[in-house]
């Protein structure tokens, strides 16, 4: 859901259990350089059956982005090829900022650089 056309609240369908690595990888992404995805702002969580949940995600929002399927398989089908390059640069550019990602993963989600409440709530990302 786009909001005020500066923001994405993505609803996650189930609800996911926490630890989820979203909390810990896009904020990484961003910091790493990675321009590839929206800057996180906020995690809404929740307890469910006694066990906190993530129910959204809260993102920049980026006007001219486009789903990258639909991107590839569009050009694809009118016989363009040029996407291809720009898929492995963004491939490469992904996987570079990954590959600076500590090791283990830590246990605690973050979202930029706060941790996930232990009740329900917002998690405010200062963003």
């Amino acid at each position: 859901m786009v909001v005020g056309e500066s923001v994405v609240v993505k609803w996650l369908t189930p609800p996911a259990p926490l630890p989820h690595p979203a909390l810990d990888i896009f904020p990484h992404l961003v910091a790493a350089g990675f321009r590839g995805t929206a800057p996180p702002y906020a995690a809404l969580t929740a307890v469910l059956d006694g066990r906190e949940h993530l129910l959204a995600l809260v993102t920049g929002y980026l006007p001219e982005a486009r789903d990258g399927w639909e991107w590839c398989v569009d050009d694809a089908e009118a016989g363009r090829t040029a996407f291809a390059a720009d898929l492995g640069h963004l491939t490469a550019d992904l996987h570079l900022a990954l590959s600076t990602f500590p090791e283990p993963l830590d246990p605690e989600p973050r979202v930029a650089g706060g941790r996930a409440p232990s009740a329900g709530g917002v998690l405010d990302a200062g963003g």
